[in-house]
Order: C-alpha cells, then structure tokens, then sequence
C-alpha cells in the first residue's frame, strides 16, 4: 500500500510525495519539494518537515530490514527474522500512516495559526476602542490552536524517539553490510526529538495562561529525558562500528602479516608460525588454544556455520556426503554436525588448511567429504593433500607429540623389543603375530591406555582425534622403529 505525503503548491495545488517501501519521487523532484519547503512560506512549516525527515528515517530503517529478511540472508539473520518482521509492519502500518496524517495536521493547523494570529493583529484596535468581544474570542481560537500545533509537534517527536529506539536495534541486529543506513536513522531521529522540542517550546510562549500548560511542560521533559538517555545509549553502541573497523584493520594487517609467511611447500613450518600467533593472542597459553581450529577461524575473521547436513557432491571416487566446506572469499567455514565429534574436529583443521595454503587460489566455494584422518591416493587434488597435512600438524604438533609420547611410553622413539612387549601387556611373538603390518602397530600404540603398569588418556584421546588419524601422524613423526619388528 503507498502512503503520500500531500504538498501544497501555490494556492492549494497538491502533489503527492510517494512514500512506499520503494521510494518514488513520481509527482516530484527532491530539489522542487526543497524549493517549496525553503520559498520563505510559513507552510509546509518546521512541524510538517519534522515529520517528513521521520518518514524518511522510517524508509532507512525498512531499507535495511528488508535487505535482513532476503533469504540468501536467513542464515545468518534468521534468528532476529520475526522480531525484523513485526517492525517492518509497525514502520509501515503504525509510524508511516501516522507521522502521513501528522504531515497533514501540522501544515492545516499552522496555516490556521498563522491567519488567526493576522486576524487577531487586525483586531487590536478593538481594544483601544472598549469592543474586545470579536477579539477574545480570536485570541481564545488562536490559543487553541496553538495547543494543538503543540501537541502534534509533541507527537512527532515522540514518534521520531520511538524511530531511533527502534533504529538502535536494527542498527546491531539487522544486516551489517547496511549499518550506515540504519546509524542514519538513528542520528536523524534523535535531532527531530530535539528539533521538535524546540518548536514546541517556542509554542509554549503563546501559552503561559492556558490551564494546560504545566502539562506540557512536563511531557517536554519527560520527552527531553527519554531523549537524553537514548542518545548516550545511541553513541555508545554507534560507536562499536569504529571499533569494529579499527579492530578490523588491526587484524587485517596482522593476518597479512602472518599469511606473507605461508610456504605451502614447507607445511609443517607453516604450521608452526600460524600456531605461535595463536599462543601470542591466547589467554589460556594451553594445548587447546593452539589446536583449536574454531578459535583459529575467528582470529581468522571467519564466520563458523555448523549446520545438520551440507548435502554431497563429486569427489575422485565418487559421490560423498559434504562434511565441511570454506569459502574463502565471504570468509565462512561451514561444518554438518551429522558426523562424529573427531571428524568434525578433523574436516574443520582440514578448511583451516584451505584458508591458510589457499587463501589466494582457493577463491570459490569449496566442499570436503568426511574426513578424520589423512587420505593418501595418487588421485586426489595435491591442495586437499596439503589441506589434511596441514590438519595432522596443527591438530598433532610435532613438540607436543614428542613430550606426549615421551611421557607414556619413556622413550623418543619406541623400539620394540620383549621389554617394550611386556609393558605393553603382551608377548613379543603375540605383537607380531597380531599387528602384522605397520599400521596396525600404529593404531595399537595410539590407543594404548597402559603402559609399564601405568595407566593414561589414549594420544588419540589426548589430541581428540580419530586412533587412525593418530596412527598416522605416529608415521609421519616416526616415533615407533619399526625396522625392530621387521617392518
């Protein structure tokens, strides 16, 4: 439905200021409605232009609601969605229509204002002449317009407080990418209030004998009050947008810094000088604050979606279900919590992976299938390659593996002998005839709870990954000779 804003031109010529949800200046140009406004005319006067910077504030703020409401954006925003949709109703059902009629109500009764108070000047001479009747009772009318001049000034400063009230809440809940649009709002709100304070103060003069006056007085500084309040509240959450950006920035160039040190063919490294950031910034300075790939993704900037299901897609050997997926352009990491504990664990150090070898090359949005330990097949891309070494390293650091190990089984590297067979709590010729290939003895070491009689957290457990992702990374590390069992 469109509300119109009714303009008079000349003598009572209307034109009409479409005030949709999409903004048309069909009857008339913005330069010709200012021309209007500012001919030296008494209307439209300040109360009428005080409600049309609302209705303008009002479209702001519908702008960004709508732009909220999109569902390419209820992923994110999905959660404020009914809360967003009743306010999109009230600004267009409740605030629109009224601050429309208040438009109209203002431009009447000022012109009525403005001719009384001419008529009243004519009729001073009465006065003098000891016929005051036909004056009085001008004057009683003129009072009485100005109260109601007063009072819908009044009404639109409130109105224009509510606007501002409710601009807040758009401003830090609906859609970031719009903020300016709904800080305008807000600001512009709030110097309404004020101006049509102003306007009704000045009323006020022509009132100091009207029996309504304290009233008046003290809805102004109720209004005044609720101002005052709102507008500290306004800057200091206004405010979080600098602070958002100077963070942003800061972050920025120390991710920059970070990344420029990346070299995809030494992973581990890279690793490595990714993690000593994380300790840097860490409060905790403990295991999980460098292993922690949700932590990792938000010193990142990334956005962290966990979601049921991500559907499937086509890998080298055929359809897979998705487990994770990163788009490193829009900066989000998504993961389906359909799977278990270690594989989400693992797939998310996976797109960390991406995100910091292939923050360059990888700019589409990729998928990943289940994953909690590496794959090795000649057929599969090199950069998911590189992506799960990347998630062995940083979810099983090389300096925490060694004293981890060292502290279970009391050696660097494990050799295998009838004394190590024994702390084990079984046979040498039982070993070898149970775990006949290297990786079985690999996953038999990373799920040892027992070692030499005592007893200790699994290094899977320990790390909280899968037995055969830690199988693994004990290869790679080479913390068992398996050249002493024959391997």
């Amino acid at each position: 439905m469109e509300i119109f804003l009714v303009v008079f031109l000349g003598k009572f010529k209307p034109i009409y200021l479409v005030t949709s949800m999409d903004i048309v200046f069909s009857k008339i140009t913005v330069a010709e409605l200012l021309e209007k406004i500012g001919a030296g005319k008494h209307i439209p006067g300040s109360g009428s232009s005080a409600a049309l910077q609302v209705v303008v504030n009002a479209q702001l703020l519908l702008t960004v609601i709508k732009i909220t409401l999109k569902p390419n954006k209820k992923e994110k925003y999905g959660h404020e969605w009914a809360q967003m949709q009743i306010l999109k109703e009230k600004i267009e059902n409740v605030y629109i229509p009224r601050l429309n009629q208040l438009f109209h109500d203002d431009y009447i009764v000022f012109d009525e204002v403005i001719t009384t108070r001419k008529l009243r000047d004519d009729l001073k001479s009465e006065i003098e002449e000891g016929i005051p009747n036909k004056f009085l009772k001008v004057k009683s009318k003129l009072d009485q317009d100005h109260l109601l001049a007063t009072k819908i000034v009044l009404e639109i400063a409130k109105l224009s407080h509510e606007i501002a009230r409710e601009g807040l809440y758009v401003f830090l809940n609906g859609f970031k990418g719009a903020r300016g649009d709904s800080a305008l709002a807000v600001q512009n709100s709030l110097s309404v209030v004020m101006g049509s304070l102003h306007i009704a103060e000045l009323n006020l003069r022509q009132l100091i004998e009207h029996e309504e006056l304290d009233d008046l007085e003290l809805e102004i500084d109720k209004i005044r009050s609720d101002y005052f309040k709102t507008y500290a509240e306004a800057q200091t959450k206004i405010k979080i947008l600098q602070k958002q950006i100077e963070k942003a920035k800061r972050s920025h160039a120390k991710i920059g810094g970070v990344l420029s040190k990346i070299n995809v063919s030494e992973i581990e490294k890279s690793v490595r000088t990714f993690q000593r950031e994380l300790y840097n910034v860490s409060t905790t300075k403990d295991l999980d604050s460098v292993t922690n790939s949700e932590l990792a993704f938000n010193f990142l900037g990334y956005d962290i979606k966990k979601v049921p299901s991500l559907g499937t897609f086509n890998d080298f050997d055929g359809r897979k279900e998705t487990a994770g997926a990163i788009d490193n352009v829009k900066k989000i990491v998504r993961v389906a919590t359909k799977f278990s504990p270690p594989v989400q664990r693992y797939t998310m150090a996976h797109e960390l992976g991406h995100a910091i070898l292939h923050h360059k090359s990888l700019r589409v949005f990729h998928r990943d299938r289940e994953l909690d330990f590496r794959i090795d097949n000649p057929k599969r891309d090199p950069i998911e390659v590189q992506a799960d070494k990347f998630a062995a390293f940083f979810l099983m650091p090389r300096k925490e593996m060694k004293a981890q190990f060292l502290a279970r089984f009391q050696s660097e590297k494990l050799k295998i002998d009838e004394d190590v067979a024994f702390h084990l709590g079984i046979s040498l010729s039982d070993l070898k005839k149970k775990h006949k290939e290297k990786r079985h003895l690999s996953r038999f070491i990373a799920s040892t709870p027992i070692y030499a009689g005592k007893s200790f957290e699994t290094l899977a457990n320990q790390f909280k990954v899968s037995v055969e992702a830690m199988a693994i990374q004990i290869e790679e590390l080479e913390l068992i000779d398996f050249k002493s069992v024959g391997y």
